[in-house]
Formats: structure tokens, C-alpha cells, sequence
């Protein structure tokens, strides 16, 4: 009777573009070069579509051209593939000025990121707040990368960040995926990496709060932070390098937000 009432509620979101589960694309859908459909995700509990899980009106998957990233919605909240942006890109689509990029990010480049405290896919408490730099540390600088087991572009670039959390550990640089997905846990998570022999940390947004304040809506959507805690860029994985070399050289970073995709 309960999985009766889960499921006929579930199919009532859906209809409503409220609640689809995971990060998966229809074949051919138009969006981040037509997508194959991932694995099924596992039926949710209801208990867990709150209103901090639950995608907005825009849909689940962010659109061909959404700003930040090249995959799917990072936390549900994302518009649909292919689906056109309002005004420059309102919803993470498009390409409007700088300024309205980064008020869409939560920060503004340069500003100070706040804190935050989430548990790993160990099970151990991180806290962003400790690779800040202090009279007794250099600090460490931090990428963000959000990231899911069900995105068909995370598995585009899971590999090389997954070579980037090994090259980089050694010059005070953590690469740190952040799972704002809310059908993953950590034992799915574990699985995933496990089954495709990859070792990087997972930092679990199960409440979908580091993607809410970053703005985040793609997966792939990746944060520098300075040693300082300062947000130095924001955009595509595929630009992140770039800004860690040139804070690892003591240079401004040359280029510190990016509308592509992972």
C-alpha cells in the first residue's frame, strides 16, 4: 500500500516537473550531445523529497548552452536539456554579462566563501573552513567539482579529476567532488567508485546546501577557492586548472569564470 501511494506520488510530481529522480537524459533529448539514459536511480523514500530536495519549476536537467557546467542538474534544480533560457540566462542558461553570472553563483568572485561542514563518503565530518590560511598554515586551495553517479558528463571527467586529486594533493591542492544529487548516498557512492576504480573524495550535499549557495544547478559546475577562502572561479570543470596554476604562481587568475561545459 505504501509503495502504491510513493509511487502514484512520484508520478504526480513528474507531471508537474517536480520530482524526477537522479541525473539521467533521454536519448537524444537535445542537451550535452544526447545523452544515453542512465541506470535506473533507486525509488527515494518520500521522506526525503523535502522541500530542500525537490527540483524548481525549471525542471531537472540543465539545458545545452547552461552556464557553469555541461551536465545534468546538479541538485534537481536545473532547466531541461535544451530548453531556452529566459532573459541572458536566468535559470544558468546562456551567456550574459559577468556581473550576472556571478550574483547567479551566490558569491561574487573575490568574496570570501562561507563556511561549511558536510560528511564525506567515509563517513568522517569535513569542514571547508580548516584549509583556510592561518598565522600557523599556508592554507590549502580548494576545487569544487559537483558531481553524481548518474550524470552522463561526470563520467567525461571523473577520470581526469580523479588524476588531478593525485597530481595536485602534494602542492596544498584539493580536488573534492561535492554530491548534491538526492537519490545518492554514501554507500551508492562507495559502489560507484569502487566498481570504476576511482579514489577521489566525495563530499555529501545531502541537503543540497553547498550547491544552493554556489548557485550551482549543473553538474560539472566547479569552484576555485584561494588559500584565503576567496572564491577565484567559477564555471566549467574545464577551465579550473587553469586557475589553480595561476594561484599556485601567486598570478590573478587570467580567466575566472567560464560559461562551457564539463
Amino acid at each position: 500500500m505504501i509503495r502504491k501511494i510513493a509511487s502514484t506520488t512520484l508520478a504526480a510530481l513528474a507531471l508537474l516537473g517536480l520530482a524526477i529522480p537522479g541525473c539521467t537524459t533521454p536519448r537524444g533529448s537535445g542537451g550535452d550531445g544526447g545523452n544515453q539514459v542512465a541506470p535506473a536511480a533507486e525509488e527515494p523514500d518520500l521522506e526525503v523529497l523535502s522541500v530542500m530536495h525537490l527540483p524548481e519549476e525549471d525542471g531537472a536537467h540543465g539545458g545545452e548552452d547552461a552556464e557553469g557546467g555541461g551536465g545534468h542538474g546538479a541538485h534537481g534544480r536545473g532547466r531541461g536539456h535544451g530548453a531556452p533560457a529566459n532573459d541572458h540566462g536566468s535559470a544558468m542558461g546562456g551567456h550574459g554579462p559577468r556581473d550576472q553570472r556571478e550574483e547567479r553563483a551566490g558569491r561574487r568572485l573575490g568574496e570570501e566563501v562561507r563556511d561549511f561542514t558536510v560528511t564525506d563518503n567515509t563517513g568522517k565530518s569535513f569542514r571547508l573552513g580548516t584549509l583556510r590560511r592561518t598565522d600557523e598554515s599556508t592554507g590549502k586551495i580548494a576545487v569544487l567539482t559537483f558531481w553524481c553517479t548518474t550524470c552522463h558528463s561526470c563520467r567525461e571527467i571523473e577520470r581526469g579529476f580523479d588524476t588531478k586529486v593525485k597530481e595536485y594533493q602534494a602542492q596544498g591542492v584539493l580536488f573534492l567532488a561535492v554530491d548534491s544529487n538526492f537519490t545518492d548516498n554514501a554507500k551508492r557512492v562507495n559502489r560507484f567508485l569502487e566498481q570504476h576504480e576511482l579514489s577521489f573524495p566525495v563530499l555529501m550535499d545531502s541537503e543540497s546546501e553547498i550547491a544552493r549557495y554556489f548557485g550551482a544547478r549543473l553538474t560539472t559546475t566547479t569552484a576555485v577557492i584561494d588559500a584565503d577562502g576567496r572564491l577565484r572561479y567559477y564555471g566549467g570543470f574545464q577551465g579550473a586548472e587553469a586557475a589553480v596554476r595561476n594561484l599556485m604562481a601567486g598570478e590573478e587568475v587570467a580567466v575566472p569564470d567560464s560559461p562551457g561545459g564539463g
